[in-house]
């Protein structure tokens, strides 16, 4: 089975709808791309440092091999993007030391105008060359081998597999793939975060979840436009169901403030 860092660093073909490298349209796209990619670093650096860590560092690098790509991690460079696990912060007397990884794969979708998450993935180490993993988080947008695009894994003994033995025992319980959303409800940053805290792994810094429930807003606002612009229909039907009147006008859709009583 082909690992994260593989595919992170073999970064599959050229989505559909974006410019090729050489092209005018190419340049402009690399840097629309560019400039939203430090955008979402900044959110992601913000979120952390304000709920469960101090002072990580994000930041932003085009893939080498494809310039309408840009890849989104800790401690990338031009020849190693896999990106690097960061220390979570310690509770007082507490024998818990938690790291994180992230990477976050970006392209414009087919119509060249919303920044798309090609690839997500968030795993919970507990040490800081990341090889003893608790769990990840992952989403890989059209994912080829059947699993879910949005999955959790989660590493350790399973009573339950050794009792059912062959096959599944074999792989192990970190090979099986739990479900975690649609691709437009999937998992977030904020989740994990929230996640960490909650269950005691991580101390939250005063206020984390006032800190991050903006994110977690505007990512949920972000997924439910996404959702309607592939199905309109649905949307229209709803809103009208509910007493709104919906009127095309010069390619774009109003909606009147009033209702019907």
């Amino acid at each position: 089975m082909t690992s994260w860092h593989d595919r992170l660093k073999n970064a599959g073909s050229t989505p559909s709808g974006t410019a090729r490298s050489g092209s005018s349209s190419a340049n402009t796209d690399a840097r629309k791309i560019h400039q939203e990619a430090r955008k979402f670093c900044e959110h992601v650096q913000r979120t952390l440092n304000t709920s469960v860590c101090d002072n990580v560092k994000i930041s932003a690098m085009a893939s080498p091999r494809r310039r309408n790509e840009v890849i989104v991690g800790r401690g990338l460079s031009r020849t190693g993007l896999a990106g690097e696990p960061f220390p979570l912060r310690v509770g007082v007397g507490s024998p818990v030391r938690a790291w994180m990884e992230l990477s976050f794969r970006f392209c414009y979708d087919p119509e060249g105008e919303y920044l798309t998450v090609l690839s997500s993935f968030i795993a919970i180490y507990g040490d800081p060359d990341g090889k003893f993993c608790l769990c990840h988080f992952d989403y890989e947008r059209d994912k080829a081998d059947g699993y879910p695009e949005a999955h959790i894994q989660v590493y350790g003994d399973s009573p339950v597999l050794r009792m059912w033995g062959g096959d599944l025992l074999e792989r192990g319980l970190q090979r099986l793939h739990f479900p975690a959303g649609h691709r437009r409800f999937r998992w977030c940053l904020e989740d994990v975060v929230e996640f960490l805290v909650i269950e005691g792994i991580v101390p939250g810094k005063p206020g984390w979840q006032r800190a991050i429930e903006p994110g977690r807003s505007r990512f949920h606002e972000m997924q439910l436009k996404a959702a309607i612009r592939r199905d309109m229909t649905t949307a229209i039907g709803y809103l009208e169901e509910e007493g709104y009147q919906v009127i095309r006008s010069d390619d774009r859709v109003h909606l009147p403030r009033q209702r019907r009583p």
